[in-house]
């Protein structure tokens, strides 16, 4: 019966997500920038997630990564899935990769839920390819828009 519903759970997760690639050369969420800016674009990347509810986690001179715990109507099915009632709650973590070229700055995104499992063990899976990776690709469109507008 457990896993009965941990496969209702899967199929219900996977089949709600929109799955494919996102369409970018590398089939995930990613753009180019014609700026190398790179202070700009990434406090425009800090201003966007932070006012959505995320916590900044780290911030290198290449890589912003912000994590944001799910709350317990989202994470429900994820808890099931993935983990049991000893689990952490599930967090959102999307990490941005910044590299500069010739006037322009690709900007590499991924998407995630991660939780830590009863013995210390971390649990995942990659949303790159659903419904919350062809968001993370609208964001980045958007802010390539306004970074080249202006």
């Amino acid at each position: 019966m457990k896993m009965m519903k941990a496969m209702i759970a899967l199929l219900t997760l996977t089949s709600c997500a929109g799955v494919g690639p996102v369409d970018t050369p590398s089939g995930n969420p990613e753009v180019t920038i014609k700026s190398t800016d790179t202070g700009r674009i990434k406090g425009a990347l800090v201003k966007s997630y932070s006012e959505a509810g995320f916590q900044l986690t780290q911030d290198t001179p290449f890589n912003l990564e912000f994590s944001k715990q799910m709350s317990f109507g989202e994470a429900a099915l994820y808890t099931v899935a993935m983990g049991n009632s000893y689990s952490s709650m599930p967090n959102m973590k999307i990490a941005f990769t910044l590299v500069t070229g010739e006037g322009t700055t690709r900007v590499f995104a991924h998407i995630g839920v991660v939780m830590q499992g009863v013995f210390g063990q971390n649990q995942g899976t990659n949303l790159d390819h659903g419904k919350a990776g062809k968001q993370v690709q609208a964001t980045l469109e958007q802010l390539k828009g306004n970074i080249e507008g202006g």
